[in-house]
């Protein structure tokens, strides 16, 4: 899903060159101690008509918009020989943790027969 979202709201003056995932404790998703997996995205950008910064920028918020993204790291610099580089890290939690913490109390054991 995380893919397919980037594809919709990636900037022209953007394009990716690597996506790959991790299984890791990432300080800034807010999972504790818990393993968690993440998408990470590599890319470069050219000046076509407006500052590459904001480009980055306008592709995080449209991701954090999106309600299958749970949270988006953006990370910005410019490489020895002048190329902009940007990486976004992308938490694709199903559900949030807010989410998942107002649901717990309406779970009904199995076989049970009751309601929430």
């Amino acid at each position: 899903a995380a893919l397919d979202v980037l594809d919709a709201v990636l900037p022209p003056e953007l394009w990716l060159t690597e996506v790959r995932t991790a299984r890791a404790v990432h300080p800034d998703f807010e999972h504790g101690a818990e393993r968690r997996p993440y998408v990470i995205v590599e890319g470069r950008g050219k000046e076509v008509s407006r500052n590459l910064t904001d480009a980055v920028t306008e592709l995080t918020v449209r991701l954090r918009a999106d309600e299958r993204i749970a949270a988006v790291i953006p990370q910005m610099e410019t490489d020895p020989r002048g190329d902009f580089l940007w990486t976004l890290h992308i938490d694709a939690s199903l559900m949030p943790r807010d989410a998942v913490s107002e649901d717990a109390d309406d779970t009904v054991p199995v076989g049970s027969g009751g309601t929430p």
